[in-house]
C-alpha cells in the first residue's frame, strides 16, 4: 500500500475502460492492472479503422446520451460531470493533438490510435499503476474483507474493479459476487446481406441513406458502404446498435428498407420527370443525376425492369415509378451479422439498474417548503432504489418497491445530530420520534454497508405543503407521488 494506508485496488481487463479506472483509482489507491492477453489496449488500437475514435464534437450531455440506444438516463449524470469536452481536455493535457471532422467525430490529428495507446500507457506509469499481461486470475473469491486471486502468486486486494467487456469469464466472476447479469447480445456490427442488387459493388458508398427494419419501428440515417459480405458504415452501425436485441431475437434474419438519397418520392419522382423532359435521348443507366454513385445507379435501372440500352424517352410513368420504388424503398433480405470479432460493443451485462454513477447526497422533499433537518442512514444489506410505502404507525409491513434486485434490508441504522438509533425488520415506513422518513435511495452495490440519501425529518403534527399530494402526514403515500 502507498505509505503504507492506501487500499489495495485490482482491475481486470486492459482494455480502455480498465486503464482509465486505474489510473483515476491510483489517486488514491495501490493499483494493479491484469490483462490475460499478450499486450494491453488491443480494441483501441484496431479501433476507427486503426485511428481510434476519442469522442464526438457534442459536448451537451442531454444532447450526446441521445446517441447511445440503452442507459441514457443513468450516463447523463455521469456525462455531466465528465464528458466529451473533459475527454479532449484530458487527452490533449498529455499530449495527444486531436482534430474534429465534418461528422462531429474526434480523432488523434496523427490518425493513428497508437498516439492514443501511447498516451494511457504513459498515463497509467506516471499514476504509479502496475500493469501486468498475460495474467488470468485463478480462483477468484472473497475472502473476509479482501478478493483474493492467484495470478502470479497469490493476490489480495481491498477492492476488485471488472473491466473485462463481454468476456464469460467477468461475467462468471460478477455472478459469484451476487451481481445479475443480462445475456449479453452483439451489437455494432455490419449486415450480411446477399443480394445481386450490390454483387460485386464492394467499397460504393452512399452518404446520406435511410435505413428500417420491416416489422419494427427501427430507423436509422447516414452514410452507408457496400461491402463484400453486405452493408456497412455508420448508418448501419447504428441501426445494429439501436436494433440489438430485436436482430438476435429474430436470429439475424429481416427483410432490410433502404432509401438510398435520404429523399421523399415526391422529390424524386419530380428529379425523374424532369430528366426524362429535358434529356430524352439520353440512355437512363448512364445518367445518375447526381443522386447515386454510377455502379449503384446501374443495379437499381436493372433491378427496376429498364433495359440497358434504353433512353429516358422510351421511359414510361410505370418504370419511372418502379424506378423511383427501388431508389427510395428498396428491400434487402439480411441474413445474418458481421463476423464476431469485428464486434466492438455488446448490449447485455450489468443491467442499468443496479448501479449508481453519482454521488450520494442528503437530500429534501420537494413538495414541502419549510427548512428540513437531515438523517444519514445506513443498512444491510445494501440494495436497490425504492419508496417507502405504508401506514404513519408502521403497523401494516410489505414488500419494498424495488428496482433491479428482489432484497429486502434487515436493519438500518439512523444518526441524527450526533446521536444514533437502530430500526430493525422490514416495514414500509421507518419511524423515529416525530421523523418520518418517506424516501430511501440506496446505493446499488450489492456488498458492504452504504451511505443512503433522501430522508428527510418532518414533525408529525405538521401537514405538508399545497404542492405535496400526500394528503395529510397519517396517509399512505401515492406510488405515483410527484414530490419524490
Amino acid at each position: 500500500m502507498k505509505n503504507g494506508s492506501s487500499p489495495q485496488v485490482l482491475v481486470i481487463g486492459g482494455g480502455a475502460a480498465g486503464f482509465m479506472a486505474a489510473i483515476t483509482a491510483a489517486a488514491g489507491a495501490a493499483v494493479t492492472l491484469w490483462e490475460r492477453g499478450p499486450g494491453v489496449l488491443a480494441k483501441v488500437r484496431i479501433s476507427g479503422g486503426g485511428r481510434c475514435n476519442v469522442t464526438n464534437a457534442l459536448e451537451d450531455p442531454r444532447r450526446f446520451v441521445e446517441n447511445y440506444p440503452r442507459g441514457a438516463k443513468e450516463l447523463l449524470g455521469a456525462f455531466h460531470r465528465f464528458g466529451a469536452k473533459d475527454t479532449r481536455v484530458w487527452f490533449e493535457s498529455r499530449g495527444v493533438a486531436l482534430k474534429t471532422e465534418t461528422d462531429g467525430r474526434v480523432f488523434p490529428l496523427s490518425d493513428d490510435s497508437t498516439t492514443v495507446v501511447g498516451a494511457l500507457v504513459a498515463a497509467a506509469r506516471r499514476a504509479g499503476v502496475r500493469v501486468e499481461t498475460g495474467v488470468s486470475p485463478i480462483g477468484l473469491k472473497r475472502e473476509g474483507g479482501a478478493f483474493v486471486a492467484d495470478g502470479r502468486g497469490v493476490f489480495r486486494a481491498d477492492r476488485l474493479l471488472l473491466a473485462t467487456g463481454s468476456g464469460a469469464e467477468g461475467h462468471a466472476w460478477a455472478r459469484a459476487f451476487g451481481h445479475t447479469i443480462v445475456p449479453p447480445v452483439p451489437s455494432l456490427f455490419t449486415l450480411t446481406v446477399k443480394d445481386p442488387r450490390l454483387a460485386g459493388l464492394s467499397g460504393v458508398a452512399v452518404p446520406g441513406a435511410r435505413l428500417a427494419l420491416e416489422g419494427s419501428a427501427l430507423t436509422s440515417a447516414g452514410p452507408v458502404l457496400v461491402t463484400h459480405w453486405g452493408l456497412s458504415g455508420p448508418a448501419v452501425l447504428r441501426l445494429s446498435a439501436w436494433g440489438a436485441r430485436w436482430l438476435h431475437e429474430k436470429k439475424y434474419n429481416a427483410v432490410l428498407r433502404v432509401n438510398w438519397t435520404g429523399e421523399n418520392v415526391i422529390d424524386v419522382l419530380g428529379r425523374l420527370t424532369e430528366t426524362r423532359k429535358a434529356f430524352p435521348r439520353r440512355r437512363v443507366a448512364g445518367d445518375p443525376m447526381d443522386l447515386l454513385p454510377q455502379r449503384l445507379w446501374e443495379r437499381l435501372v436493372a433491378a427496376a425492369g429498364v433495359p440497358p440500352t434504353a433512353r429516358w424517352a422510351d421511359v414510361g410513368n410505370d418504370l419511372l415509378r418502379r424506378l423511383a420504388a427501388e431508389i427510395l424503398d428498396g428491400r434487402y433480405a439480411v441474413s445474418g451479422k458481421g463476423v464476431f470479432k469485428e464486434e466492438f460493443v455488446t448490449a447485455g451485462a450489468w443491467p442499468c439498474l443496479r448501479w449508481t454513477l453519482k454521488p450520494w447526497r442528503v437530500g429534501r422533499h420537494r413538495g414541502c417548503s419549510s427548512p428540513a433537518k437531515y438523517w444519514i442512514l445506513t443498512a444491510s444489506p445494501a440494495v436497490s432504489i425504492f419508496k417507502t410505502l405504508g401506514p404513519r404507525d408502521g403497523s401494516r409491513a410489505g414488500p419494498w418497491r424495488e428496482a433491479g434486485l428482489n432484497q429486502t434490508p434487515t436493519s438500518f441504522r439512523l444518526t441524527f445530530h450526533g446521536g444514533t438509533d437502530e430500526v430493525t425488520g422490514s416495514r414500509h415506513l421507518v419511524e423515529f420520534g416525530d421523523t418520518r422518513l418517506f424516501w430511501i435511495a440506496a446505493s446499488t452495490r450489492a456488498t458492504g454497508t452504504k451511505r443512503w440519501s433522501r430522508t428527510a425529518r418532518f414533525p408529525s403534527t405538521r401537514k405538508p405543503s399545497k404542492r405535496c399530494c400526500c394528503r395529510t402526514p397519517t396517509s399512505t403515500i401515492p406510488a405515483d407521488c410527484p414530490c419524490w
